[in-house]
């Protein structure tokens, strides 16, 4: 990492430390990762403890130049993802494998990727 990354993060820190709009601050957090990684899109999931699934806050897709949730006005409108199907662990889904694990998973180009449903 060089002085430019961290003095990236270091702004990206106060940012964070100093936004009040959680939606706002859903939104930096996203734009800053996708920057961060050189991603072309994004999702931020929020946990619905009680229903077991992961609810959509932040969709972002540049090659599709499509913004949703957060302050942008558009309700993301994709249903939420279970993280159980049957009473057994949903690993088919990329977002509720990690949120079920807790392991990263690096997905370098989407639509060559194998081993979960992108759909």
């Amino acid at each position: 990492m060089n002085s430019s990354h961290f003095k990236k993060l270091a702004q990206i820190g106060i940012a964070l430390s100093t936004e009040k709009d959680i939606n706002k601050l859903l939104e930096i957090i996203v734009d800053e990762a996708r920057s961060l990684t050189c991603a072309d899109g994004g999702t931020l999931y929020l946990i619905d403890k009680p229903k077991m699934q992961l609810r959509f806050e932040i969709l972002q897709n540049d090659t599709m130049n499509m913004r949703m949730g957060g302050t942008t006005g558009v309700k993301i409108t994709l249903p939420p993802v279970p993280l159980f199907n049957t009473g057994q662990p949903n690993h088919a889904n990329v977002s509720s494998y990690v949120a079920l694990t807790e392991k990263i998973v690096n997905v370098p180009d989407l639509y060559e990727a194998e081993g979960f449903d992108f759909t």
